[in-house]
């Protein structure tokens, strides 16, 4: 004769669900999702008080310095981009500053330590050259009371 073999298992008690928790972690990320910040939104904020937003870029952002013993005192070059807006709208005729850290801006033959240009249709455009100092260099951009930096390293 066979007997049949039941077998008992035991479940575990089940946990309950912290409601409160995922509650708060859910109004917290809609709260923060709507939120406009400086780079994002449609009411995003201006950079300055005269209602000017600069945004500069440099391509590449990434260059190689002048190599030892070539006889050359400049490395790569970049394409400084600077763009002022306001209101959503490219201003004219503004006068932008731009400095850095390392490097050279190069206008012609002439290597600059800063250099000025006026924007045409919100664009001003400027050269800079690595030399033969390695790191990072920083470029700020200056339109009236509105600044912005962009970060290029030179290897």
């Amino acid at each position: 004769m066979t007997r049949a073999r039941t077998r008992t298992t035991e479940r575990e008690p089940m946990r309950r669900m912290p409601w409160g928790l995922v509650l708060s972690v859910l109004i917290l990320g809609a709260a923060l999702a709507s939120c406009d910040g400086p780079n994002r939104g449609s009411n995003t904020q201006p950079s300055a008080v005269s209602g000017f937003l600069v945004t500069v870029t440099a391509s590449p952002n990434t260059v190689r310095g002048a190599t030892a013993g070539s006889g050359s005192s400049d490395g790569g070059c970049s394409q400084i981009q600077v763009v002022v807006s306001k209101s959503g709208q490219l201003v004219d005729g503004t006068l932008v500053t731009v400095t850095k850290t390392l490097g050279v801006f190069k206008s012609g033959t002439q290597e600059l330590v800063g250099i000025q240009d006026i924007t045409i249709r919100g664009v001003a455009l400027f050269v800079w050259c690595a030399k033969s100092q390695r790191g990072t260099a920083i470029i700020t951009a200056t339109a009236e009371d509105a600044t912005a930096t962009v970060l290029i390293t030179i290897f």
